[in-house]
């Protein structure tokens, strides 16, 4: 069983702030493979989604096919369509797992019914 940890904020200080208080180095995140693709290019032009999101599959396929029981994917909008659909491919690897959520300094409503826990961080510091 795979506990797998959905982080949300606007602000990615905070994000890493608050997984560098835990200790976390791996984790999975749009905004960072965006970056990492950007600065690989020989032009550094900015790659379309499409090529974004093969890389975050492809991540995260490889996390949930090794021995992992803990996993953090930083999630920039908590729209239901898009937790369901990260859901349903979690699934697909691991049976049974569990979800949490964790918004870091955001006053916002997530989805009901879509985690086993919501945890609202405030005042995320070095």
């Amino acid at each position: 069983m795979i506990e797998f940890n959905f982080i949300y904020s606007k602000d990615s200080l905070s994000i890493r702030r608050f997984l560098k208080g835990l200790d976390i180095e791996n984790y999975i995140s749009y905004q960072d493979t965006f970056n990492k693709l950007t600065k690989n290019d020989f032009y550094s032009e900015e790659p379309c989604d499409i090529v974004v999101n093969s890389f975050l599959i492809k991540e995260l396929e490889k996390e949930l096919t090794s021995e992992a029981t803990k996993l953090y994917y930083v999630i920039s909008n908590l729209d239901a369509d898009t937790i369901d659909n990260v859901k349903f491919f979690v699934e697909e690897f691991r049976p049974m797992p569990t979800y949490q959520l964790f918004i870091i300094n955001e006053e916002c409503r997530p989805p009901k019914r879509k985690f086993h826990k919501i945890h609202f961080i405030e005042n995320v510091e070095d």
